[in-house]
Protein backbone atom coordinates (compact mmCIF):
# COMPACT_ATOMS: atom_id res chain seq x y z
CA UNK A 1 0.00 0.00 0.00
CA UNK A 2 1.49 3.34 -1.03
CA UNK A 3 1.34 6.64 0.86
CA UNK A 4 -1.63 8.05 -1.02
CA UNK A 5 -3.67 4.90 -0.40
CA UNK A 6 -2.81 5.01 3.31
CA UNK A 7 -3.88 8.67 3.52
CA UNK A 8 -7.12 7.99 1.67
CA UNK A 9 -8.06 5.01 3.86
CA UNK A 10 -7.13 6.93 6.99
CA UNK A 11 -9.29 9.89 6.03
CA UNK A 12 -12.21 7.56 5.22
CA UNK A 13 -11.82 5.95 8.64
CA UNK A 14 -11.77 9.33 10.40
CA UNK A 15 -14.76 10.63 8.46
CA UNK A 16 -16.85 7.75 9.84
CA UNK A 17 -16.46 8.92 13.44
CA UNK A 18 -19.43 11.35 13.60
CA UNK A 19 -21.74 8.69 12.15
CA UNK A 20 -20.40 6.06 14.54
CA UNK A 21 -21.05 8.38 17.48
CA UNK A 22 -24.61 9.17 16.40
CA UNK A 23 -25.36 5.50 15.67
CA UNK A 24 -24.11 4.51 19.12
CA UNK A 25 -26.21 7.21 20.80
CA UNK A 26 -29.31 6.09 18.88
CA UNK A 27 -28.72 2.46 19.82
CA UNK A 28 -28.07 3.42 23.44
CA UNK A 29 -31.48 5.09 23.47
CA UNK A 30 -33.10 1.97 21.99
CA UNK A 31 -31.43 -0.20 24.62
CA UNK A 32 -32.42 2.16 27.42
CA UNK A 33 -36.06 2.23 26.32
CA UNK A 34 -36.18 -1.54 25.85
CA UNK A 35 -36.85 -1.38 22.10
CA UNK A 36 -33.54 -2.98 21.06
CA UNK A 37 -33.18 -6.60 20.11
CA UNK A 38 -30.06 -8.75 20.34
CA UNK A 39 -28.87 -7.70 16.86
CA UNK A 40 -28.96 -4.02 17.83
CA UNK A 41 -26.95 -4.73 20.96
CA UNK A 42 -24.36 -6.71 18.98
CA UNK A 43 -24.15 -4.02 16.30
CA UNK A 44 -23.75 -1.34 18.98
CA UNK A 45 -20.91 -3.32 20.57
CA UNK A 46 -19.20 -3.62 17.18
CA UNK A 47 -19.52 0.13 16.53
CA UNK A 48 -18.21 0.95 20.02
CA UNK A 49 -15.19 -1.29 19.40
CA UNK A 50 -14.55 0.41 16.06
CA UNK A 51 -14.77 3.88 17.64
CA UNK A 52 -12.52 2.87 20.53
CA UNK A 53 -9.96 1.54 18.07
CA UNK A 54 -9.95 4.81 16.11
CA UNK A 55 -9.53 6.75 19.36
CA UNK A 56 -6.65 4.46 20.35
CA UNK A 57 -4.90 5.15 17.05
CA UNK A 58 -5.43 8.92 17.31
CA UNK A 59 -4.16 8.88 20.89
CA UNK A 60 -0.70 7.92 19.61
CA UNK A 61 -0.31 11.49 18.30
CA UNK A 62 0.93 14.47 20.28
CA UNK A 63 -1.77 16.43 22.10
CA UNK A 64 -1.85 19.33 19.62
CA UNK A 65 -2.09 16.95 16.69
CA UNK A 66 -4.86 15.02 18.45
CA UNK A 67 -6.74 18.30 18.77
CA UNK A 68 -6.39 19.00 15.06
CA UNK A 69 -7.71 15.56 14.12
CA UNK A 70 -10.57 15.69 16.62
CA UNK A 71 -11.65 19.18 15.57
CA UNK A 72 -11.39 18.36 11.87
CA UNK A 73 -12.92 14.89 11.71
CA UNK A 74 -14.87 14.36 14.92
CA UNK A 75 -16.35 17.87 15.26
CA UNK A 76 -16.30 18.71 11.52
CA UNK A 77 -14.65 22.10 12.05
CA UNK A 78 -13.13 24.02 9.17
CA UNK A 79 -9.37 24.63 9.11
CA UNK A 80 -9.78 28.35 9.74
CA UNK A 81 -11.69 27.71 12.97
CA UNK A 82 -9.20 25.08 14.10
CA UNK A 83 -6.36 27.50 13.41
CA UNK A 84 -8.02 30.23 15.50
CA UNK A 85 -8.48 27.83 18.40
CA UNK A 86 -4.87 26.69 18.26
CA UNK A 87 -3.37 30.08 17.44
CA UNK A 88 -1.76 29.06 14.15
CA UNK A 89 -2.21 29.93 10.47
CA UNK A 90 -4.93 27.94 8.62
CA UNK A 91 -2.36 26.66 6.13
CA UNK A 92 -0.48 25.10 9.04
CA UNK A 93 -3.50 22.96 9.80
CA UNK A 94 -3.80 21.86 6.18
CA UNK A 95 -0.08 21.09 5.94
CA UNK A 96 -0.04 19.08 9.15
CA UNK A 97 -3.00 16.98 8.07
CA UNK A 98 -1.86 16.37 4.50
CA UNK A 99 1.89 16.14 5.05
CA UNK A 100 2.06 13.95 8.10
CA UNK A 101 -0.90 13.33 10.33
CA UNK A 102 -2.88 11.13 7.95
CA UNK A 103 0.23 9.04 7.27
CA UNK A 104 1.08 8.82 10.97
CA UNK A 105 -2.43 7.69 11.84
CA UNK A 106 -2.50 5.23 8.93
CA UNK A 107 0.83 3.72 9.87
CA UNK A 108 -0.17 3.49 13.54
CA UNK A 109 -3.44 1.88 12.47
CA UNK A 110 -1.53 -0.80 10.58
CA UNK A 111 0.86 -1.40 13.49
CA UNK A 112 -1.90 -1.69 16.10
CA UNK A 113 -4.16 -3.77 13.83
CA UNK A 114 -1.42 -6.31 13.18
Amino acid sequence: MNGDEIKKQTEEMLLKVPDLRSDILRMDYQIKTGSADKKIIQLRDKKVSELEFIIQVVSTLSEDNQQIICYKYFDKMKNIHIAKRLGVHPRTINRRINNGLLMDIGNNYLVIKL
